[in-house]
């Protein structure tokens, strides 16, 4: 799908937010600092959501998110979205990381924890409006008992690098090398 100047716009704005939000995310890892990564983790879901909106006109970006592990990681990140902006409710568990072999960010000074999304059942909500009941399904399905990090990560690869057939470089406004043409 061809998109106009205004959407192409505002895809490179989502990507800019998206990239220094999750940035953020990563460095408050660093530090220990639980509040910037809350912080980080819901301002990342906002902007992956939001450009996961913005594509999903294209029923065609509709179909290969929904073939993609990282197009289903967005489903779930809705609910996040939703209740950490909403409610401001922290959605992570510090726990020892399960052996993956990808690298995830750790905490400074306790190099065997790491932040886990937690299941909706310990998520303590101060309101329980059914709206999102889909949305909250896919969170569990998704995303809940997954490292947050390695998520994250994997839903702003879908969107960089397989959520469109086809990206330009001058679009992405990282300056990481991007193939010109990506497959489906």
């Amino acid at each position: 799908m061809e998109f106009d100047r205004d959407v192409e716009t505002g895809i490179r704005r989502a990507q800019t937010a998206m990239m220094d939000a999750l940035t953020r995310c990563g460095q408050s890892f660093d530090h220990s600092d639980i509040d910037r990564m809350f912080i980080g983790y819901i301002e990342t879901a906002a902007w992956a959501c939001a450009l996961d909106e913005l594509l999903e006109s294209d029923a065609e970006y509709v179909r290969r998110r929904e073939q993609d592990e990282g197009g289903k990681i967005l489903l779930g990140l809705r609910w996040t979205r939703n209740k950490g902006l909403h409610e401001l409710v922290s959605m992570h568990g510090i726990a020892k990381p399960a052996s993956t072999g990808v690298p995830s960010p750790v905490f400074r000074g306790s190099p065997e924890l790491t932040a886990t999304w937690l299941p909706r059942s310990d998520i303590v909500l101060r309101s329980q409006s059914r709206r999102g009941a889909k949305s909250g399904s896919d969170y569990d399905k998704y995303v809940a008992g997954r490292e947050i990090w390695p998520t994250l990560r994997e839903a702003r690869n879908y969107l960089w690098l397989r959520a469109r057939p086809v990206a330009f470089q001058e679009v992405m406004p990282w300056k990481h090398p991007v193939p010109r043409a990506l497959g489906p």
